[in-house]
């Protein structure tokens, strides 16, 4: 099946960029800015922060329903997402076993009573500014300072009358020795046969 003709809108070659007509809303545009800011405040994982945006909008879960949400085992959800979350401060636990007395006679009729009862975890205030924060982020309404900016990108090629080896390979290696690149590499080529040595010596091969 063929695909539409596209109009091509010649008078714009010139520009960096152009929004559709028809621009759809897109509150996640920045979520790669999002991230990267994320991971540069805080010690998460992307999982983890990922599963806090599932979490947003929860009074309280247990362990066992978000897995099966989220499509991950239990020791999954409990080793990797929450128990780091919550060491990090970014879940509590919202009900636990002392929440049922021992004076509730309800909990007789119950497949969970408390002896067994499962806890609820629910985000603390830290993980609530958290993730609001990454929302006006990825909206746009926010503008953070992350790692790569335009003093980053190489704009120029690179002076190939300062010399150096441009391959890692021997035959490249020659008469760049004296660089600072060629003297690493030769180190490690060094290194390297030192090693292999060290270890035919200590395991020599049986004949």
């Amino acid at each position: 099946m063929g695909s539409k003709r596209i109009h091509k809108k010649e008078d714009k070659k010139f520009r960096d960029f152009l929004y559709l007509d028809n621009k759809p809303d897109s509150p996640a545009k920045f979520y790669y800015i999002a991230i990267r800011w994320a991971r540069k405040n805080s010690t998460l994982k992307p999982r983890q922060i990922e599963a806090l945006f599932f979490m947003h909008d929860l009074e309280f879960f247990t362990c066992q329903w978000l897995g099966k949400q989220l499509k991950v085992s239990y020791f999954q959800t409990k080793d990797k997402l929450i128990g780091p979350l919550v060491r990090e401060g970014y879940l509590f636990k919202y009900f636990d076993r002392r929440a049922v007395g021992y004076e509730d006679d309800s909990m007789w009729f119950r497949d969970e009573n408390r002896f067994n009862y499962r806890v609820r975890y629910s985000l603390t205030q830290k993980s609530k500014l958290f993730i609001a924060k990454m929302y006006r982020i990825m909206a746009g309404e926010t503008k953070v300072e992350t790692d790569y900016d335009e003093s980053t990108i190489a704009k120029d090629r690179p002076d190939k009358s300062r010399g150096g080896p441009r391959k890692v390979k021997k035959k490249r290696l020659k008469g760049f020795e004296d660089s600072p690149l060629g003297k690493k590499i030769i180190s490690n080529q060094n290194a390297y046969r030192q090693h292999e040595t060290a270890s035919q010596e200590q395991h020599p091969r049986e004949e």
